[in-house]
């Protein structure tokens, strides 16, 4: 049953992905731009159910795995400024055309939704959905 559950984990993770990597993008529109937009949106997404489940069975989690709750804590802190950080680095590259802090904002956004992803499974696997 353990493993059904992170095999299903990561099949959402996967479809949610390939939603995200292969909608259009209109006509003129810049693609790094639409699809760190879209890449934001989904870390936003991943973040809250995170923190919301956390939330829910925070004495269970702790229980499971105590990094759980500091990893909820973490992006609780800082995760509305990592989102702001990636809709400013979009806006600077949209302006210099330069991705150095676009890459650098989404690579932060990116380890939060791994943790997300990871602590998600944990919990899964213990039956907390």
């Amino acid at each position: 049953m353990k493993k059904l559950n992170q095999s299903c984990n990561v099949a959402i993770t996967l479809v949610a992905l390939f939603v995200v990597s292969c909608s259009t993008i209109a006509p003129g529109s810049d693609p790094v731009v639409v699809r760190a937009q879209q890449t934001i949106q989904q870390a936003k997404t991943t973040m809250n159910a995170f923190v919301t489940l956390e939330d829910q069975y925070s004495v269970q989690l702790k229980k499971i795995n105590p990094s759980i709750h500091t990893a909820a804590e973490n992006i609780r802190a800082h995760g509305q400024q990592w989102l702001t950080d990636g809709f400013s680095a979009i806006e600077a590259y949209r302006v210099s055309k330069d991705q150095t802090a676009l890459n650098r904002a989404l690579g932060v956004l990116a380890i939060a939704v791994a943790d997300s992803q990871k602590y998600t499974s944990q919990a899964n696997a213990q039956g907390i959905h």
